[in-house]
């Protein structure tokens, strides 16, 4: 899995990137991403 969101977001997210909805969301899109050209790109 990747989440490649910059720092400056980090504060502004407060945690949500390790909560479980998120990482089901990321390991969605690397999915998706193996099968389809996704917007934006990476």
């Amino acid at each position: 899995m990747q989440i490649d969101i910059p720092e400056s977001w980090h504060a502004h997210l407060n945690g949500e990137l390790e909560k479980p909805y998120f990482q089901k969301l990321a390991h969605f899109v690397d999915a998706e991403r193996q099968q389809y050209e996704v917007f934006p790109p990476r």
